[in-house]
């Protein structure tokens, strides 16, 4: 699918970077006030997930337990905002190949 043209809030959609367990995780960029334009990655509570309670409940709790770590190799959360009946959590977007990524590619090698 291409996601060029999907807008979510504020966020223009570069691609999706993977799907899981109650959420979607996508490269995006996004405008300030200023008009710099950043990449972001946003992660966002799936959409058949977002009107049950317990589910909000914990990515309300990821949310918050992201934003307290502070360590140079984790990604850091930047803001946390419900967009209508879901929520979105913006992280800071690292360039480069994801841990999945790199383990399937050391396994190809025999490592």
């Amino acid at each position: 699918m291409d996601y060029s043209a999907l807008k979510i809030g504020r966020y223009n959609i570069v691609k999706r970077i993977a799907v899981g367990g109650m959420a979607e995780l996508f490269h995006a960029k996004v405008r300030g006030l200023t008009g710099l334009e950043r990449h972001v990655a946003i992660k966002r509570i799936l959409p058949h997930y977002a009107a049950n309670p317990e589910f909000r409940k914990m990515f309300k709790y990821e949310a918050r337990l992201s934003q307290s770590l502070k360590h140079p190799n984790i990604v850091q959360t930047k803001d946390f905002t419900e967009l209508g009946s879901t929520y979105i959590l913006e992280m800071e977007f690292i360039h480069g190949v994801n841990l999945k990524q790199l383990t399937n590619r050391l396994h190809e090698m025999g490592e």
